[in-house]
């Protein structure tokens, strides 16, 4: 026996209640998260639904580099900054206008890794600067958002 569980969809009420409790359509539930072990997981098109819902002006994705046979992948999501911030710049001194801009114009900024010793299926070996990506990115849009739930991709 497998010690790798296998995902599987969604059952129909489940589906159902996590719909309703992350106001996603139902229809697209099983897009968004994963069973295993009785447990449910989010997957990256959700984590990349919720960050543009808090607002993404654009994500950078670092080309994956291997490192010590360890592909490696940084993800940058800098957040759309609030127009009614604009109008009140002018009201502020310049130290304080810097702190102001910084603060809202901050990225979030998550790695993802993927090497054979972390990768446990050896057929996924090939597509280890992929999962690095996909790592970074879910990561990334995990800490930008404030979900703490491990994703299905990590």
């Amino acid at each position: 026996m497998s010690s790798i569980e296998v995902a599987k969809k969604m059952a129909v009420t489940e589906a159902a209640d996590i719909a309703k409790h992350y106001g996603v359509p139902q229809s697209l539930v099983n897009l968004y998260f994963v069973e295993i072990n009785g447990r449910a997981y989010q997957m990256e098109p959700f984590l990349v639904r919720v960050a543009q819902k808090k607002g993404v002006q654009r994500m950078e994705i670092s080309k994956p580099k291997e490192v010590n046979g360890v592909w490696e992948c940084e993800c940058k999501i800098y957040p759309k900054v609030p127009m009614d911030l604009f109008r009140h710049l002018d009201m502020m001194d310049a130290a304080t206008r810097a702190k102001v801009l910084n603060y809202h114009m901050e990225p979030t900024v998550e790695w993802g890794r993927a090497s054979k010793e972390n990768v446990r299926m050896s057929t996924m070996h090939m597509w280890l600067p992929e999962m690095a990506i996909k790592r970074a990115v879910t990561r990334c849009c995990r800490k930008f958002s404030g979900v703490d739930l491990t994703a299905y991709e990590e």
